[in-house]
């Protein structure tokens, strides 16, 4: 058995929607997966990524292989990554996505795609990026005490959005923005950012996309942002070039923007003057999810 996978970039938090919400895009990561060699393990990929049973994709595999209790006895991987690491683009997500995908496939689709987003989202440690990636489009999620996912939403994006997203020339690790968050916050600033996050989330499902101009946020991004040099240029950047909202993309560095085709603007035309040293994608939003395709 033979066959491709392919899965998307996200962006995680959309600004108040911590932990919880994220959208799928067009920059899409793949595996080639085969069972028909000699070797019980063979993986092949890029320069500075692990090619023995520390991979992510593989043990993203694993996972799934002892959820069903069988494994195949040869594995070959075959990884191309195009999502930047540690960009806050949900390169993580992604190879975990790759990784319980195929397995199933593998597997002969004994998991249920439920099933499956919550091997995912217990191997991420939340579902705001593994939820959009496996499945496309916008998507929210409730998480359960066990670290699976209790309940989500899920909806395809508007074809007049599109993002710009701009990465600086350095990584930032999950873990190190992570670290520099608080252990608690005051009530006023959970209430301000849980009101946007419903709001928002609901504009993007109606189409009321001018109420994006308030998604803004007071749990994550105040603490992080100042760990990206140039932050506060590149939002600047992106509202001056027309983008309805803009915000720290996941984790960051990434900072990202949402625009709405009208007036005049398009993908093909949107300008957006990037800080220094900084790489410009405009992407569109995909809501495929995972695809499998046989070769």
């Amino acid at each position: 058995m033979k066959f491709i996978v392919k899965a998307n970039a996200t962006t995680a938090n959309v600004g108040p929607g911590f932990d919880c919400v994220g959208l799928a895009l067009d920059l899409k990561n793949e595996i080639l997966v085969s069972d028909e060699g000699t070797e019980r393990l063979t993986i092949r990929a890029g320069e500075g990524v692990p090619t023995d049973e520390n991979n992510l994709i593989y043990r993203a595999m694993d996972e799934v292989f002892k959820a069903v209790g069988s494994r195949p006895e040869s594995l070959t991987i075959e990884q191309t990554d195009r999502i930047p690491m540690a960009s806050g683009l949900g390169s993580s997500a992604a190879c975990i996505a790759l990784g319980v995908s195929a397995a199933n496939a593998l597997s002969g689709g004994k998991l249920t795609e439920r099933e499956l987003i919550d091997v995912a989202t217990r191997l991420d440690g939340h579902p705001d990026n593994v939820l959009p990636c496996l499945v496309g489009g916008a998507a929210a999620a409730v998480m359960n005490k066990d670290g699976g996912v209790e309940q989500y939403v899920r909806f395809g994006v508007d074809e007049r959005l599109f993002a710009v997203a701009l990465t600086p020339d350095f990584p930032l690790s999950t873990a190190a923005s992570r670290k520099a968050l608080p252990c608690s916050y005051p009530r006023a600033d959970v209430v301000y950012s849980l009101s946007r996050a419903v709001v928002c989330f609901a504009a993007l499902a109606t189409g009321e996309y001018d109420k994006l101009a308030c998604l803004d946020d007071k749990l994550h991004q105040p603490y992080r942002s100042p760990l990206i040099p140039g932050y506060g240029e590149a939002v600047a950047a992106l509202r001056g070039g027309g983008a309805t909202c803009a915000f720290l993309s996941g984790a960051g560095p990434t900072v990202l923007g949402i625009f709405e085709e009208k007036n005049g603007l398009n993908r093909g035309n949107v300008e957006v003057n990037a800080p220094r040293g900084w790489v410009k994608r405009v992407l569109d939003f995909d809501d495929a999810g995972v695809v499998i395709k046989g070769v």
